[in-house]
């Protein structure tokens, strides 16, 4: 068998059956292993960052593995935006490259032409990254790049093979190792389950705030099952809301520029059960410290390092698999006191503020989105754009997998990441963008466009460079650059864009028609423009050392006092 067989076969055999790239010499021996195979299909992207992007949303979706390649030099450079990307976003992406030259001279700029020594260039933004310049040791290192990936804190991984083993023959490759020397070292669940359970004992006001972690760990369920059983209410970080938005139990997400009702919720707690959520507020953070004053935090998560970055003395900490601790807290069940009391808070809080921030965007977002079943996947992309998605996400209690690009925040991800999201679950996708965004990557459209891809593209179209727009506002006087048309932003005609590309377009002011809706829920590719007031900003906003409940546009004084005194 061929080292490139033996990659095909083990890729196949966790669950690997696409991948994406772009063709070049020294990766044609993997590609064709593949197309051969039956097993696993290579997809031809028009771009490597768009291949990576593709690989992430494969990825991303269940949290199984993902792969993209590419050939050597500027190939496998054009990926480092998505490596990057799947980095922060702790995505499992097996990207695959190769060379053709044995490095001989270190101390030489350039020693053959298109050849770059691409572990050291990403070592900052990658998991794992390995270069095989030999067979003996090929195929270990492909199992620990795959054990890297999906084990732990998930992450990229990055092999650059040396290009003739791919073709060279052995007996003896083997598919049954997963293992690896080195051990996570978890604390033990029943423990970590004790201290949490002693502690909700004694909580008045206690909320479980979940992060991207819940999916990471395949825990969604297991959360729903010990919310349900136990009445406490659930906040989320914003990427993570689709673990239990549409439950009564769910309270919105957090943050700067969080659901309002969320932010006075978090507030007024006095436990803070943290699960699968870094807790990334700035430690110098004025909000964040009157935030801490009189609360208890227990975090749990299964990245030791991010434990380490809140370490405050009401903080209790726990290097622990999610998933595994909410089954031990779920066998011991509810305590004995319930949350009758502060539930009502609660629901009280989100009602008299649940329609305060919206747009009318987010009513035409919402129709969309509640168009479509609940089993339709939704892909962000990067900008005020994703942020009106998630309030109308949470607003109509949707259940739908959604997807963003969240730490690294990569503008004009989504269409990609789509195509990859399709490939896995073989079902039409929602992917919402604006149109800025749209032109980062929309070579892509020709790929959607050949292969028939159901994707609807929702763009949301306010002719400007909106978020960074609004802070040029902030800090500059309303002196706008390259955000505006009048100072040098500009967009093309989407229209003639979907008639280049051979798609479907359909335009939206508000609200669909009958004909409209079936166009919208037709198994088609398509671009959606929906017209946006260049005036509908981001709101709310924390202003920097305000209370965290204290966002802007201000309250009115009357239904302040009220919130403040529940």
């Amino acid at each position: 068998m061929k080292f490139a067989e033996f990659i095909v076969r083990f890729l196949a055999e966790r669950n690997v059956k696409d991948a994406f790239g772009i063709p070049g010499g020294v990766i044609l021996e993997l590609i064709y292993a593949m197309e051969n195979s039956g097993l696993i299909k290579p997809h031809l992207m028009f771009h490597e960052q768009s291949a990576s992007f593709a690989a992430a949303g494969y990825a991303q979706y269940n949290n199984t593995l993902g792969v993209a390649y590419a050939t050597r030099g500027p190939g496998i450079t054009n990926m480092l935006t998505g490596i990057a990307d799947a980095y922060c976003d702790s995505i499992p992406i097996m990207f695959i490259t190769a060379h053709n030259t044995l490095q001989t001279n270190h101390k030489k700029r350039i020693e053959a032409d298109q050849e770059i020594d691409i572990v050291k260039v990403c070592q900052p933004i990658i998991k794992y990254a390995v270069r095989v310049d030999d067979i003996d040791s090929a195929e270990n290192e492909f199992v620990k790049c795959c054990y890297h990936a999906l084990n732990g804190r998930k992450g990229p991984v990055l092999i650059d093979i040396y290009s003739p083993l791919f073709g060279m023959e052995r007996k003896d490759f083997k598919f049954d190792t997963d293992t690896c020397p080195i051990g996570l070292g978890l604390e033990d669940k029943d423990i970590v389950a004790e201290y949490v359970f002693a502690k909700l004992r004694k909580a008045k006001s206690p909320v479980i705030l979940t992060g991207d972690g819940i999916h990471q760990a395949n825990g969604t369920k297991e959360l729903r099952e010990y919310a349900e059983k136990t009445a406490i209410p659930v906040l989320s970080s914003r990427c993570s809301a689709d673990v239990m938005a549409d439950s009564d139990l769910y309270f919105g997400y957090i943050g700067s520029h969080g659901t309002r009702y969320a932010n006075f919720i978090l507030s007024k707690a006095d436990l803070i059960i943290s699960i699968g959520n870094r807790l990334s507020f700035p430690s110098s953070s004025e909000s964040y410290r009157l935030l801490l004053e009189d609360k208890e935090i227990i975090q749990i998560d299964i990245d030791k390092t991010e434990l380490k970055f809140t370490d405050d003395k009401q903080k209790k900490s726990f290097f622990a698999d999610a998933k595994l601790v909410l089954e031990a807290l779920t066998e011991k069940g509810a305590v004995s006191k319930q949350w009758d009391c502060w539930l009502s808070r609660c629901r009280a809080i989100k009602e008299k503020l649940q329609e305060c921030d919206l747009l009318s965007v987010n009513d035409t977002i919402g129709e969309l989105m509640q168009n479509v079943s609940g089993t339709i996947p939704f892909v962000c992309d990067v900008g005020n754009n994703e942020f009106w998605c998630s309030q109308s996400y949470v607003r109509f209690k949707l259940c739908n997998r959604i997807l963003y690009s969240k730490s690294f925040g990569s503008l004009g991800s989504s269409v990609a990441k789509s195509i990859g999201v399709f490939y896995k679950t073989r079902k039409a996708v929602i992917c919402f963008i604006g149109d800025q965004g749209l032109q980062m990557n929309i070579q892509e459209l020709q790929f959607i466009s050949n292969h028939e891809i159901p994707i609807k593209i929702v763009v949301l179209n306010n002719e400007q460079s909106g978020m960074i727009k609004d802070r040029q506002k902030e800090r500059f006087q309303g002196r706008f650059l390259h955000t505006t048309f009048e100072s040098g932003y500009s967009c093309p005609d989407i229209k003639k864009i979907a008639r280049a590309y051979e798609l479907r377009y359909l335009h939206v002011e508000k609200v669909l028609d009958q004909e409209e809706k079936y166009l919208f829920q037709d198994p088609i590719p398509l671009i959606c423009e929906v017209s946006v007031n260049r005036e509908e900003g981001l709101r709310p906003s924390l202003p920097k050392g305000r209370k965290i409940q204290d966002m802007f546009p201000d309250l009115p004084i009357d239904i302040w006092n009220y919130l403040e005194s529940l």
